[in-house]
């Protein structure tokens, strides 16, 4: 009884939305599109509505990836200023986390040898921030703004989604403390912590570990 309640008033819902849509359109149709079939004027209409929505979408997700890259140009050039490194990692701590990741590309970029790749949407792309490629091997990305101690759990992660993606190796990239723990696991492997001095050299003047450029050799026949 209850649920047969509920069904009717969200018919009846329905019912009258769709009746003010078709008062609101019906004079444009017959004025426009006389052509048109009365059963059809609903149907175009939301058609219509969606897309108009899905192209405002797209632009929007466009223009707020454009306005990222330019943001993490203009705080590269802020921080190349700063010759402390803690007061590089403090100010990268207060920043917007997409910039940062951004940053961290466009760092990456300068290397001529290089090839990035962005992702098409800042979120639901499975915790990777970024890709690159060096010789055709592919690298990943992750950007953490830590405040303490690293999460091993976190880099544990890193590491399965480099084995799933059949990554060569990837970057942890943190603005927090390594813990002996993490470094000695993680040390030599695929995984590269990137943090400190060396965050602060790989984003002023995008040098990369020297391990992962050695996964990045061509291998020998």
């Amino acid at each position: 009884m209850f649920l047969s309640e509920i069904n009717y008033k969200f018919d009846m819902l329905v019912y009258n939305i769709n009746d003010r849509v078709l008062d609101i359109v019906s004079s444009y149709y017959n004025q426009y599109i006389p052509s048109l079939s009365h059963s059809s004027y609903l149907p175009v209409t939301y058609v219509t509505i969606l897309t108009v929505f899905a192209l405002l979408y797209i632009s929007f997700s466009g223009t707020s990836s454009r306005w990222r890259v330019e943001s993490s140009k203009s705080a590269l050039k802020k921080i190349k200023s700063i010759e402390i490194p803690a007061q590089v990692i403090a100010y990268i701590r207060k920043m917007d986390p997409f910039t940062f990741e951004e940053m961290i590309l466009t760092s990456i970029n300068r290397n001529t040898f290089v090839k990035i790749e962005r992702n098409k949407r800042y979120t639901g792309d499975g915790g990777i921030d970024g890709k690159f490629f060096i010789n055709g091997s592919l690298f990943l990305i992750q950007a953490k703004r830590y405040h303490g101690l690293v999460k091993t759990s976190d880099i544990e992660d890193l590491l399965q989604k480099t084995t799933y993606h059949n990554a060569t190796g990837s970057l942890f990239i943190h603005t927090g403390k390594t813990s002996t723990v993490a470094l000695k696991r993680y040390s030599e492997g695929k995984v590269f912590i990137v943090s400190g001095h060396a965050m602060v050299a790989l984003i002023q003047k995008g040098k990369l570990p020297l391990g992962l450029l050695n996964l990045a050799q061509p291998k020998e026949l």
